[in-house]
């Protein structure tokens, strides 16, 4: 199968690349981001709950069958 090249792959390509090649930073991450990276997952955690409970009720209905009709 032979897969079209656009445009945009070539720079596509370049990033991934020079992504793969990057040297380390030598930095480091200072205490007070640990506690936001993990109120930042928490809250998204809890948020995503929050909207299946609220919006997301169809992902997990049945569809109710009309047992009662043919009775």
């Amino acid at each position: 199968m032979i897969f079209p090249i656009s445009p945009e792959m070539p720079s596509l390509l370049l990033c991934l690349f020079g992504m793969l090649i990057c040297a380390p930073a030598l930095a480091y991450i200072d205490p007070g981001s640990g506690s936001y990276l993990l109120q930042l997952i928490l809250g998204s955690i809890l948020g995503g709950v929050y909207w299946i409970k609220v919006h997301g009720g169809w992902l997990f209905s049945r569809k109710k069958q009309k047992n009662k009709q043919k009775k």
